[in-house]
């Protein structure tokens, strides 16, 4: 019983040591060492654009039927080269009977549009067809998940440039970095509706000139940035 105690005391002081040596190189690492941190930011144009349309069916005189408005809004798409079986996504149907002479139904719409010429003129044509229940969703960047990694690329390397000078303004140069925390982070497009748009298309009721131009769509740029936080050994 002895030996065992005495062998695991021994062990217990190899692991003690062991650990005390560890730490002491850590300690001596950390004492010299800089930490730094880098900034990056760009900014991208939005292609990728969503319209949500709501249509509203009443059985009953002067009333276009659900598949009628349905199938309208598609072949008005198509006109105008938007792909109904890749861009075009039903996202609800709802229907309520009351009576042999009273039913209504409706369905919701999300429709995906390549470019703001494309969104322009989808949106304008809805309204033709007195669909007036059509609200924009969100726009977004087919390049987004590649852009976000380049901006935190260019922010660790804006932080190893600020550290190798602060490195060389005390007579000294950087090693390898040993550690490196943080991501991005994306501010969403603001959206601008042009006066080209009737009242049925505005969201406040705002007033629209009769006789203006069909211009595009006007989009803010999505801003992407990243904030990433590194320490070097100093040398």
């Amino acid at each position: 019983m002895k030996r065992i105690l005495k062998f695991s005391a021994a062990i217990l002081a190899v692991c003690t040591m062991a650990a005390v040596s560890a730490s002491a190189q850590e300690n001596r690492l950390y004492e010299s060492y800089i930490e730094v941190t880098g900034n990056a930011e760009r900014e991208i144009a939005p292609d990728l654009f969503y319209l949500k349309v709501d249509i509203d069916e009443q059985d009953s005189k002067g009333k276009k039927s659900l598949e009628k408005q349905q199938a309208d809004m598609l072949n008005a798409l198509k006109s105008l080269g938007v792909d109904p079986l890749q861009q075009v996504t039903r996202l609800s149907l709802y229907s309520s009977y009351y009576n042999r002479r009273k039913n209504t139904a409706t369905a919701s719409y999300q429709i995906k549009l390549f470019g703001a010429e494309q969104l322009t003129k989808a949106w304008s044509r809805l309204d033709e067809l007195g669909l007036s229940n059509v609200s924009f969703q969100k726009a977004e960047c087919s390049t987004l998940a590649r852009v976000q990694e380049e901006v935190r690329s260019l922010a660790v390397q804006n932080a190893k440039e600020q550290a190798s000078k602060m490195a060389s303004a005390i007579g000294q140069t950087i090693g390898k970095c040993f550690y490196i925390y943080g991501g991005y982070m994306e501010t969403p497009a603001v959206f601008a509706l042009p006066r080209m748009y009737s009242k049925s298309m505005m969201a406040d009721g705002a007033n629209v000139a009769e006789d203006a131009p069909d211009s595009p769509l006007e989009f803010g740029k999505i801003k992407v940035s990243s904030k990433v936080t590194t320490r070097f050994i100093l040398e």
